[in-house]
This record gives C-alpha cells, sequence and structure tokens, in this order.
C-alpha cells in the first residue's frame, strides 16, 4: 500500500468525504484526490498536517508500519482501546458514538434495543413453527 491509498483508508475510516477531509487540513478536494491517486506526493507540511489534525502515526502513513492511529495513554477512551487490544475501526466507532449529541446516542440504543427484540420474537416463532412440525 502506498501513501496515496494510506492516506484514502484514513479519510474513510474517518467517514470524511475528499472535499471534508481537505478543509480540515487546510487544502483542496482536487489534491486530496491527486494524492490518494498516487498522481501527487503530499509534501512534508501536509504529512504532519494530516497526522496533526487525524491523530494518525506518522511513520504509518509514511511506510505503513505500525498503527493508523497514535494511541495516547493520556486520552481515557484510547487507553480503554490499548487495555482491551481493540482494532482501530472499533476505535473510530466508539469515538464517532460518543462525540455524538446523547439525544442520536438514545436513537441508536434504541434501534439495537428493537433489533434484540425482533430477532428473539423471530426465534421464538421459528421455533414454535418447528414444535408444530
Amino acid at each position: 500500500m502506498n501513501i496515496g491509498e494510506r492516506i484514502r483508508k484514513v479519510r474513510r475510516e474517518l467517514c470524511l468525504t475528499q472535499t471534508q477531509f481537505a478543509n480540515r487540513i487546510g487544502s483542496m478536494q482536487n489534491t486530496i484526490t491527486r494524492y490518494e491517486r498516487n498522481n501527487r506526493n503530499p509534501s512534508p507540511s501536509v504529512i504532519y498536517s494530516i497526522c496533526k489534525e487525524f491523530n494518525v502515526n506518522r511513520k504509518w502513513l509514511e511506510t505503513g508500519e505500525g498503527e493508523m492511529f497514535n494511541l495516547t495513554p493520556n486520552n481515557e477512551l484510547e487507553a480503554l482501546i490499548k487495555k482491551y487490544d481493540l482494532s482501530t475501526t472499533t476505535y473510530v466507532l466508539i469515538k464517532n458514538f460518543l462525540e455524538l449529541e446523547k439525544e442520536q446516542r438514545d436513537i441508536i440504543i434504541n434501534f439495537a434495543k428493537k433489533v434484540i427484540v425482533n430477532l428473539a420474537e423471530t426465534e421464538l416463532q421459528e421455533k414454535m413453527l418447528d414444535n408444530l412440525f
């Protein structure tokens, strides 16, 4: 994987469009496109901006070695992620969930509860049908 592919991976992991990503690092969308397509290499200052803005591990961005994100023990969430050896995807999922407004988190939790109830009801119905036949 080259640096352009790693930039794309960071952007997608954070669920950002190229425009959103570019705005956060003070760049333009078409420049991000060129990086991701390997038509242009990011300058050291762009690499620094990406790492600083998104807490990306510079070594990973430049070489692909190590973890995608820097996990500093000063952050409670990052310490828990490290403690339980959770993946980068799990880190991003939890981080984004916690950044939602309380009402939005409640909607997601209520949705999950509804799915669980519906699955349990479906399983019960299937067992009842199996017993009939």
